[in-house]
């Protein structure tokens, strides 16, 4: 490091090693040309696999309900196959918001968890990311036979079973 104003120059240790991340979405700024051209080599990293963003979801969702991780895992899922931003932070986020909302909910007034999570979903990420078929027909026209309605989020080909519940246990 070196600083021209101050006249000071400090060595870094021959093994030093820089390790910068950065989500690709809106609450970060992007990174100045300046600064990446110094950042070499850069790594990208793929999307997690289901299965690995199961286990981030359990890990930060230990008193999750298997039916609010399902829902969460299946919109995050379709949402990165869809090619739409959504983020494991996200979905955490959404997780937590609705499980506090039916937590806190009068017993004679708790919503079912997919109505939870419908509501959750749009609090945390806005009504858009709730109206998918359009947002998906405007990115891609092709995303539509993948991707066709809301309630595609809360069905999947494969939910964890309960085989693998027990695995873990």
């Amino acid at each position: 490091m070196e600083s021209i104003i101050a006249g000071v120059k400090i060595k870094a240790h021959p093994e030093f090693r820089c390790c910068v991340t950065m989500n690709d979405d809106a609450s970060t700024y992007e990174i100045p040309d300046y600064i990446i051209s110094r950042l070499q080599p850069m790594i990208q990293l793929e999307l997690p696999t289901r299965e690995e963003e199961l286990d981030i979801l359990k890990y930060n969702l230990p008193f999750a309900p298997k039916e609010i991780l399902t829902l969460t895992l299946n919109f995050l899922q379709k949402s990165h196959n869809a090619h739409f931003e959504h983020s494991i932070r996200d979905g955490i986020n959404i997780s937590r918001y609705a499980i506090k909302m039916h937590e806190y909910a009068p017993m004679n007034k708790k919503l079912p968890w997919q109505q939870v999570f419908t509501k959750a979903v749009e609090q945390i990420l806005g009504k858009d990311a709730l109206e998918m078929k359009k947002k998906a027909s405007q990115i891609n026209p092709k995303n539509l036979k993948n991707f066709a309605f809301l309630e595609d989020f809360f069905t999947s080909e494969k939910d964890w079973s309960e085989e693998e519940d027990q695995e873990e246990t």
